[in-house]
Parts: C-alpha cells; structure tokens; sequence
C-alpha cells in the first residue's frame, strides 16, 4: 500500500505540475496574440476605458488536457516500473469519456466567444457534451438521497440526471462572473473541495482507489490550470476566460462528481449558484429589465442597477456593501469558501 501511495503521489503532483507550468507558460503569448487579432473586451467595471484580451478558456484547456494525461501516464509507468503497485488500475474509458466531455463543453464555449450564440442554445448544447458519459459505463446509478438512504435510479439516472448535471454544472458556472478572478476562484474552491473528498476517500478505503483516482486526476489539473490563470486574471484582470473557461470548469466539476460518485457533494457545492438562480427567476417573472453588469462611479465603487438589484446575487450584494470589484470578489469567494467548509464538514460526520 505504501507503494501505491508512492504512485498516487507522483501521478497527482505530475498533474498539477504539468497543468500550472503549461497554462501560465501559455498565457502571455495568448494575451499578445489576442490583441493582435482584437479578440478583446472592455472591463465595464473600471472607471477607465479599458480593454482586456480574451479566449483564456484556450489556455486552462490546454493546461488541463496535458495535466491529465500527465498524471494518467505517470501513474501507468509508476505500475510498470514498481510492480507492487499492480492493484492500480486505472479505467482509462471512465477517463476519456470525461474528457470527451469536457472538450465537447469547451467547443460550445470557444463558439459561444467568437459567435454569440444565443443563450437558449446554448443551454441545451452541454446535452451532447453529457454523451460519452452516458455511452460508457462510467456511472453508478445508487445514490445516496437525504432522509431516503441509498436510491437505485437505474436508467432514470443515465438518460435524465447526467444530462442534466453536465447542462446545469456548465450553465450555471456561467451565472456568477463578469468581475476580475470571480470565475476562476470560484472554481478553484469548487474544486479543491471535491479534490480533498477524493483523497480521503482514497486514504481511508483502498477499495475506492481507482474510483477515486480518476475525479482526483481532473481536479488536481483543473486546480493548476485555474491558478495559473488567476495569476493574470486577478484584479486588474490582463485576460478574460470567456464561457470556453466557465463552461468547461461546470463540465470538470460534474464529470468528476459522476465518476467518482460524489453527485450529492457537488450538488451541495452549487448552493450560492441555486440561490442566485432562484432569485434571477424571481426577477423574470415580474419582467425586471434584465441587465448584465454593474457600473462604477468616480471612486470605483460598484453600483446595481435599479431595476435589477434584486434579481441577481451579486448585484443584491452590490446594493446592501457598496464595494469595489475587489471587495465585491471576496465576498463572493467568502461565501463560497463557508459553503465548501459546510460541505467538508457534511463528508467527514458522515453525511
């Protein structure tokens, strides 16, 4: 088992290696080159007339693309070079059927950036992304519900529930963003969460080993990727992920979520999602005129809209605080982190 141990080390920290140093390497030509072909937007939440380049989606998908199948070949010639590590074995058709997945999301994103596709398409395109997942056996339809215990789905989860995790996981990630480093915190501490469950999981109980390898290999990638990203994404932002980077975060944290039976995990995650999802629908229903950003004044302080205030989560957040950018992306990381803290402690009592 100490040798296993060894393998799940050198796999993990290959990934995230290769993941961070890829898409920070990455990034500064990215930035040249979108400028060159005017590939930028204007950052709204500044007082200045400033325009930022865009498409960083391509670069965390890259990292993470090399970050995973770093780790799945370290782990194999890991087995190959110590055989006592032979209990390892990985269930590589779980594996691309998520990244088949992840890189369908990310092609709806990238056209989304370059074609605006309209938002009711573009809600139900992640459906297809959901396919290679449904087409292997990647799934356990037995999962655990609140106050019901133990639930056999059967097809109801394969046909109904998958789709509908890859399309909400990717839309909603999609819902909260807009301000420097929002994005990609948010999805760094989705992440690390669902990361450390798959580690404990793989520490406590050996039989859990190569199921919980799999979600741990794309999450650990994910992670470096996204910190790589942070570093020119954080307030004043130089690049922009675009929905080819929050579609494809929603895709890593479902797909880890279904191949490493952690739905309930995930699903919990999601919860400043839900509650903003709630109260966006609230403000359609009484046809509050829909606006999607913020406006700063002369200090820099953000202010809501009037007519939308309190139909969207962080405009509410903007009209009770009146912050900066800044001060507005803390809290939004703030609630965040006790959400991922609560769901911590749900896992480890049990739950």
């Amino acid at each position: 088992m100490i040798e296993v141990g060894h393998a799940l080390i050198a796999s993990l920290s290959t990934g995230f290696l290769v993941s961070l140093l890829s898409t920070y390497f990455i990034i500064p030509r990215l930035i040249q080159k979108a400028k060159e072909r005017n590939f930028v937007g204007r950052d709204v939440h500044k007082t200045e007339r400033i325009f930022v380049s865009e498409l960083g989606g391509i670069a965390i998908i890259l990292g993470l693309c090399l970050g995973i199948f770093s780790a799945m070949a370290t782990a194999n010639f890991y087995d190959y070079l110590v055989p006592e590590t032979a209990e390892l074995q990985l269930n590589l058709v779980s594996l691309f059927a998520a990244i088949s997945c992840i890189l369908i999301v990310f092609i709806v994103g990238i056209m989304d950036d370059l074609f605006w596709i309209r938002w009711r398409t573009k809600i139900l395109l992640p459906i297809i992304a959901a396919m290679p997942l449904m087409a292997v056996r990647v799934w356990n339809p037995i999962i655990t519900l609140p106050f019901i215990g133990a639930t056999d789905l059967g097809l109801l989860y394969i046909l109904i529930l998958i789709p509908i995790a890859i399309t909400g996981a990717t839309n909603a990630m999609n819902m909260i963003g807009g301000y420097n480093g929002s994005e990609a915190g948010l999805g760094l501490l989705m992440s690390a969460t669902l990361l450390i469950i798959s580690i404990h999981s793989m520490l406590t109980n050996p039989n859990s080993l190569n199921t919980m390898l799999l979600p741990a290999m794309l999450l650990i990638a994910m992670i470096g990727a996204l910190i790589a990203f942070l570093v020119f994404n954080w307030y004043p932002a130089k690049i922009f992920m675009g929905d080819s980077g929050t579609l494809q975060i929603g895709a890593v944290i479902a797909s880890a979520a279904i191949i490493g039976n952690m739905e309930k995990y995930a699903l919990l995650l999601f919860t400043i999602y839900f509650i903003n999802l709630v109260i966006f629908a609230w403000g359609r229903l009484k046809h509050a005129k829909l606006v999607r950003f913020a406006s700063p004044d002369e200090q820099g302080k953000l202010v809501a809209p009037e007519s939308f205030w309190k139909h969207y989560l962080p405009f509410t957040i903007i009209h009770y605080t009146k912050p900066t950018e800044k001060q507005l992306v803390a809290y939004l990381l703030s609630l965040q982190t006790i959400v991922c803290i609560a769901v911590l402690a749900l896992y480890f009592t049990g739950f």
